[in-house]
């Protein structure tokens, strides 16, 4: 039976399906969206199971949802169990699931189809060891009985990304973002995009730290640690910014080794949305991330690659990066989703990311619409055009070889 990221089934057992590309719209994200929102990640992420409380407030849902098409699969009893999977990229992991009629961490756990609040369609998962992992549902209560969906993962640790985000604008000219509140909306947002691959933006803990030259100031309000902004920024770098003038806007209160997310009016090619500048290198900038996973139904395991980018440095200033966030993303209250989709996809350029793209030549990846690629490309939260959520095991192997968590 094929697994990982995928389903095969006998069709004469249930009609449980997994689908591994999310399927959340930006729309639907708000800031007060629980962390876990979006299911089905490529990552689970280690988590204390002394801090998961009776409401899995604080557990990171994998939330494997199979899809019931009638009555009788809606009564079918499974037992989820999850396993250790070998891999010479990866290696075997540990996790457990969180037991939502005990309230406690268990290797198995038992419910219906139709359950969707006890261990039926869906289940919390939380991992013990980094490493790649397997859930399966078994046709009935027994643990040994036969497989009918599986669906795999890398078990990972939370890194954090320290940040600075800096509002730039002059009168009218500039950012429409310029509340402290609409900012920390929107990196809300972001995280939840980021959780899939366990990688957590986090404000500078330095607030006090200032460059000598373009120095801006902490916006106002309580817990504003992080947040800055300057209302008197050079006005030819706010409009149509090009690579030059998005690098000196991401100078703007830089402190070295922060991510500077970048608040400005427009950028040169005014359908773009945000533009990454200087980068830290990743591992695998040289070759690439390879690995045999299957995401569909029925797909055979392919050797896939994922193309990293090689460091762009500012030779001034080694430890600047960052990116710049546009006004194309809407209404800075009102369009919440898009402004964290932006920051989340701009993020993943910084750790090294390239794009998913249907063109070949961009990836060295096939595309056949047999093994339903093109799916997962247009599904990819860094897809060239869309707006769209699932960052894939691929991805999240990549982006965590970022030089920025040698730190």
């Amino acid at each position: 039976m094929d697994s990982s990221f995928g389903y095969v089934s006998d069709k004469n057992t249930s009609s449980v399906t997994f689908d591994p590309l999310s399927s959340l719209s930006v729309d639907r994200v708000k800031a007060t969206s629980r962390l876990n929102s979006i299911s089905n990640p490529s990552g689970i992420p280690i988590l204390d199971p002394k801090t998961l409380n009776a409401e899995n407030a604080k557990v990171t849902c994998a939330s494997i949802v199979p899809s019931a098409k009638t009555q009788e699969d809606l009564q079918t009893v499974v037992t989820w169990t999850i396993r250790g999977v070998d891999d010479d990229l990866v290696k075997s992991g540990k996790a457990q699931f969180w037991d939502t009629k005990t309230n406690v961490a268990v290797d198995t756990v038992t419910g219906t189809l139709g359950d969707t609040a006890n261990n039926g369609n869906g289940i919390f998962v939380f991992g013990n060891q980094e490493g790649r992992v397997v859930v399966e549902v078994h046709l009935g209560k027994d643990k040994d009985g036969e497989i009918i969906a599986s669906y795999e993962a890398i078990v990972v640790s939370i890194k954090k990304v320290p940040f600075r985000v800096q509002l730039l604008y002059n009168g009218t000219d500039g950012a429409k973002t310029r509340t402290l509140e609409d900012a920390k909306a929107h990196i809300a947002v972001a995280n939840i995009y980021l959780r899939q691959i366990g990688i957590e933006l986090v404000p500078d803990s330095d607030a006090d730290y200032q460059p000598k030259d373009n120095r801006t100031a902490p916006l106002p309000g309580k817990d504003n640690v992080g947040y800055f902004f300057n209302k008197d920024a050079d006005a030819q770098i706010l409009q149509k910014a090009n690579f030059d003038k998005v690098v000196a806007a991401t100078k703007y209160g830089h402190h070295p080794g922060v991510v500077q997310i970048v608040y400005i009016q427009s950028i040169s090619d005014e359908n773009t949305y945000g533009a990454t500048t200087n980068h830290p290198d990743n591992m695998y900038s040289k070759t690439g991330v390879k690995d045999k996973f299957v995401r569909f139904e029925g797909q055979d395991p392919e050797e896939l690659t994922m193309n990293v980018a090689e460091g762009k440095i500012d030779k001034d200033n080694p430890e600047l990066w960052g990116f710049a966030i546009a006004n194309l993303s809407g209404d800075p209250k009102e369009d919440v989703g898009t402004y964290g989709h932006t920051i989340a996809h701009e993020l993943l350029h910084v750790l090294g990311l390239e794009h998913r793209s249907a063109d070949a030549d961009e990836d060295r990846m096939p595309v056949p619409d047999a093994n339903k690629l093109r799916a997962q490309y247009r599904k990819n939260l860094i897809y060239k055009v869309g707006l769209y959520a699932d960052i894939d095991a691929w991805q999240l192997i990549a982006a965590r070889g970022s030089d920025l968590f040698k730190k």
